[in-house]
């Protein structure tokens, strides 16, 4: 039975919807060590929009799954904010990173977060770098769209459609450029000996 409660246990105390007696839907765990989630949960796990306080005043607002910060998502402290894709807690596509002390903005490539590229642009300023709830609509479109070739985007950036592949596995999933800073398949983790381009034509 889904009810209101407040749980208490070794590592946090926990106030909102249960499910029989464990966190489901929607509540506020605050942990001993002074951080706190707010949002979205799925039987104990945060699942879904929530943010993530830190004792040390930074602060992740985005996607969840399974306790991991997954999907699109803003990271923020004191010196910059940035908003892009994480995969299983790590930094895992496109991001664009504005810090506030120098007020300049730059996009940022992360695979496995680890920074392959960097970039300057025009400045963004932090309140336009947060992520909303209301992300989750479009994604919902997209799923929808999901059978349309022309919805397909690169495993990496989510922006560019996939146009690359490589000898040894031949699997399509990512753009050339964004394939070129690998060294192993997205997919299969086959290593990246010869990466071939490859050139669609439109029907």
């Amino acid at each position: 039975m889904l009810a209101r409660k407040t749980i208490q246990t070794e590592e946090y105390s926990y106030t909102g919807f249960t499910y029989n007696g464990i966190p489901h839907k929607f509540g506020i765990f605050t942990y001993k060590n002074g951080d706190v989630y707010i949002g979205e949960c799925l039987l104990g796990y945060f699942d879904g929009y929530g943010k993530y306080k830190y004792k040390d005043g930074s602060e992740y607002c985005g996607f969840f799954a399974y306790d991991r910060m997954d999907g699109i998502g803003t990271f923020e402290n004191e010196e910059i904010i940035t908003k892009g894709s994480w995969r299983h807690d790590m930094k895992h596509g496109r991001f664009t990173t504005t810090e506030k002390n120098t007020h300049e903005t730059y996009y940022i490539l992360y695979i496995d977060d680890k920074m392959v590229h960097k970039q300057k642009r025009q400045y963004v300023p932090p309140e336009h770098l947060k992520t909303s709830q209301k992300i989750k609509k479009v994604n919902k479109k997209k799923k929808i769209n999901a059978s349309n070739k022309s919805e397909n985007k690169c495993s990496i950036c989510y922006v560019a459609h996939p146009n690359a592949t490589i000898n040894n596995c031949g699997h399509v999933s990512a753009c050339y450029e964004c394939l070129s800073q690998c060294n192993k398949c997205p997919i299969c983790n086959s290593p990246v000996d010869n990466i071939i381009k490859l050139y669609f034509t439109q029907k």
